[in-house]
């Protein structure tokens, strides 16, 4: 991701409009509220909790961005401290642990900090040394960056085939990229911001069938999921595929040459069948 703070103004949604439930590990100040501009001093007990939030979709911020304009009920271990997002600022600590830094706020009395993702936070139990918080007042959070996904998510990774055609012609390519989603059925959860793809929520993807040209000859048909973005002139597709006519053909997406053709079809495949 490029940006981790973002402005409100989403577009609006219906009043039954879902909410996401997203959770993290993060760091409790116990009994120390968030002073802006303030410090927090060397010595100071530090706890790891389980922080939840349940974030309507509203007209101020979708479920993947937590707002101060909206409502947001938050959880820590399982105990509602507050019912709106409080002020936020930055807070860096130096841990026991290593640095932490991200977007902190007062509730209940503490003082909680959302790391960025993927912070290992083991073996913090207290600051090494003072640091002072930033006061720039923080008006919205990009759930995704520091740590919040979908609530009982596991990691997993799946591989995509990627075309991209650009002035300079074009291209192909794979990567893989990381899936965040509880029951491995696409598009089942309260939330479209419930699955996370890459980092970005999984809503938005067209159902296809698509023939698919081999490197070594032939082709092999199967169907997919595709998303399709542009990026300073250059347009990209990508494809995540179902797993068994590659298993069948003995392929992987390395061995796709380009799209021979494309077609809508709704399939309803589950991620596990695409290859996660």
């Amino acid at each position: 991701m490029t940006s981790v703070l973002v402005a409100a103004g989403a577009p609006a949604r219906a009043a039954s409009a879902p909410v996401t439930d997203l959770e993290t590990l993060a760091i409790e100040i116990t009994g120390l509220p968030l002073t802006p501009g303030g410090t927090i001093p060397a010595g100071t007990p530090l706890r790891v909790v389980t922080l939840a939030t349940a974030d309507p979709w509203t007209a101020a911020a979708d479920g993947r961005t937590l707002s101060r304009s909206e409502e947001v009920t938050v959880r820590v271990d399982g105990v509602v401290v507050a019912t709106a997002l409080p002020r936020v600022e930055y807070a860096p600590l130096e841990t026991d642990a290593g640095q932490v830094f991200g977007p902190a706020f007062s509730a209940d009395g503490s003082t909680y900090l959302l790391p960025q993702t993927g912070t290992d936070l083991t073996g913090i139990t207290a600051t090494v040394a003072s640091t002072q918080v930033r006061d720039n007042n923080i008006s919205t959070i990009q759930a995704f960056a520091y740590g919040l996904l979908p609530a009982g998510a596991a990691a997993r990774s799946g591989a995509y085939y990627v075309e991209a055609d650009g002035p300079a012609g074009t291209a192909q390519g794979t990567g893989t990229s990381t899936l965040h989603d509880a029951d491995d059925i696409r598009g089942s959860a309260d939330s479209p911001d419930e699955e996370i793809l890459g980092g970005i929520s999984a809503e938005g993807f067209e159902e296809v069938r698509a023939v698919f040209r081999l490197k070594e000859g032939g082709k092999v048909e199967a169907l997919a999921i595709r998303r399709s973005s542009s990026f300073y002139g250059t347009a990209y597709r990508y494809y995540y595929i179902e797993a068994a006519p590659l298993a069948a053909a003995g392929v992987t997406p390395d061995d796709i040459a380009g799209v021979k053709s494309v077609r809508p079809a709704g399939h309803g495949l589950t991620w596990t069948e695409l290859g996660f």
